[in-house]
């Protein structure tokens, strides 16, 4: 709540694995930790209450379907490392 009600903020962008890192004192969980899982809502319901945007990092298509369902309304589905991974196992897979 604090974040958000900073003037000029316009929202909260969640790096899950960061947050696992941050609410389990050092331990990487990831977006399956069940701390982290039980964030989210309250992460998105202080972003609507605000009047501000939620933003979430995803892994992939999946996972971003996921949070977009959660009432996250910023994604970013895929960072340049997964890109480069799926880029570089088609090309394997076609030689």
């Amino acid at each position: 709540d604090g974040i958000l009600a900073v003037d000029g903020i316009g929202g909260v962008f969640v790096g899950p694995f960061d947050l696992s890192i941050n609410l389990s004192g050092g331990m990487v969980g990831g977006a399956n930790d069940p701390d982290v899982k039980a964030a989210f809502p309250e992460i998105v319901a202080a972003a609507k209450k605000a009047g501000k945007l939620a933003g979430i990092y995803a892994t992939g298509a999946e996972e971003a379907n996921r949070f977009a369902g959660q009432g996250f309304n910023l994604v970013s589905a895929i960072g340049d490392a997964g890109l480069i991974t799926i880029a570089a196992k088609s090309v394997l897979g076609e030689l």
